[in-house]
């Protein structure tokens, strides 16, 4: 069965890339995808990815990422986390997610063309921190039902590409001050206006329209030690590395009960938490 399927009632991401012949090249990539992944899905992939195309891309994709770091997959058949990869006996569980901008006070803001535009942080955080709680509460029923063991790893795997103007980051990225408390960039300048150190102000929450505070500090928290990782992406069928998960940043929770080796994956982008409490990270691409 192809990944596209005939019908009008489909988001338009999905009509377009079916129908348009100037998007051949990216549709037949989708196709050469899902035959890859086929096997692992649930049996309602195909039928879903008619209203949530860029969800079910994103849960083929960085499967296909975590495959090319020679890590075996596994089909959990519709009944727990997208699906699995073992490492050295160690089952890794992975959850994709894919954030929508949401609404009123908290949504992230569209771009407007043309305007020079501040990068909307705080919506951007509060929509991946919104998501990683949705997640930890589904993993917990998951441990209930039998379905994961305390033994497994897992990783929640977010995509920004909803959010649309969540752009590449060129500091740090939004994924890393969404779970350590991290703010804006600072620099200390001296009484003789020589600069300084310059690092990145302590932020461990974040005020909502309501009033109410959400935490940016969820990996010193033990009450998150079950989510070993999060991994962040915006890579979509339109923007893509030459190897899938090159785009891939990991950030290790130094408190989680089941712990990922760095450098699992080989490539991409790893955050850590040294013994001295230091954060430390290093591109895997390059070597």
């Amino acid at each position: 069965m192809n990944f596209f399927q005939s019908g009008v009632d489909v988001e338009d991401v999905y009509a377009a890339l079916r129908d348009r012949e100037d998007l051949r090249a990216e549709r037949e990539y989708i196709e050469r995808l899902w035959g890859w992944y086929d096997p692992l899905a649930d049996s309602h992939f195909t039928s879903d990815a008619r209203k949530h195309f860029y969800e079910r891309f994103w849960e083929m994709y960085c499967a296909k990422g975590f495959s090319n770091a020679s890590l075996q997959l596994r089909a959990i058949n519709g009944k727990g986390p997208d699906f699995c990869a073992e490492l050295s006996g160690l089952r890794i569980c992975v959850e994709a997610n894919v954030p929508g901008p949401g609404a009123g006070a908290e949504g992230v803001p569209n771009i407007t063309p043309g305007v020079a535009q501040e990068s909307p942080e705080k919506e951007i955080i509060l929509r991946l921190r919104n998501g990683l709680e949705e997640k930890l509460k589904q993993w917990k029923k998951w441990k209930e039902s039998g379905t994961v063991s305390k033994d497994d790893a897992y990783i929640v795997a977010f995509n920004s590409r909803r959010m649309h103007i969540a752009a590449p980051n060129w500091a740090m990225p939004y994924i890393v001050k969404t779970v350590f408390p991290l703010g804006g960039l600072t620099t200390a300048w001296g009484t003789n206006e020589t600069e300084g150190a310059t690092f990145y102000a302590k932020r461990s929450s974040l005020k909502k329209a309501s009033g109410n505070e959400v935490g940016t500090d969820v990996f010193l928290n033990e009450e998150y030690a079950e989510i070993s990782a999060v991994l962040y992406s915006r890579v979509d069928c339109f923007n893509r590395p030459e190897i899938e998960g090159q785009d891939f940043t990991v950030v290790h929770n130094p408190l989680a009960a089941v712990k990922l080796p760095k450098g699992f994956l080989g490539f991409g982008k790893e955050y850590w938490v040294s013994d001295e409490g230091e954060l430390c990270d290093r591109g895997w691409n390059n070597g």
